[in-house]
């Protein structure tokens, strides 16, 4: 990512995340804001593989740029 900015708005943690061609991801008190060209949206779990672990994702995306996001609960 290109620029981290963290900031404080009277009591209301923001994060924000910017970069070229219109990317744009912005988490507020535990909620996320995503604009970017999105092909598709789906949700996996992250499964364990040896030491370490993985989300699945089907053939067709090999390649392509992708965000990982790990919700809480």
């Amino acid at each position: 990512m290109d620029n981290l900015i963290e900031r404080d708005m009277s009591n209301m943690k923001t994060r924000s995340l910017g970069g070229s061609r219109g990317r744009k991801i912005e988490i507020l008190e535990g909620r996320i804001t995503l604009t970017d060209e999105v092909e598709v949206f789906y949700e996996k779990r992250v499964t364990p593989i040896g030491n370490s672990a993985k989300v699945d994702a089907p053939r067709r995306y090999i390649g392509k740029r992708a965000y990982v996001i790990i919700l809480k609960k």
